[in-house]
């Protein structure tokens, strides 16, 4: 899964993604966080598009969960 907090930068809104693996283990597996603005991967911004319109802490199959608002785990 992809661990995204959406949050507003400089007037625009800012995607912060830290991939998690092993999500499953006592331990999950950080990989390198990286930040965008405009130039959001389709595949997250189309899952986000989705958990934006459920309540928190939904889960949707194949798709992730909402956490909170602005913070999101979405599948890859």
């Amino acid at each position: 899964m992809d661990f995204v907090a959406v949050s507003m930068a400089h007037g625009k809104q800012r995607f912060d993604v830290v991939p998690v693996d092993k999500v499953d283990y006592h331990w999950p597996t950080i990989g390198e966080p990286q930040s965008f603005y405009d130039d959001v991967p389709e595949d997250i911004i189309g899952r986000l598009a989705v958990l934006s319109m459920v309540e928190d802490g939904a889960y949707v199959p194949g798709v992730g969960l909402r956490h909170t608002e602005g913070i999101f785990y979405v599948a890859r």
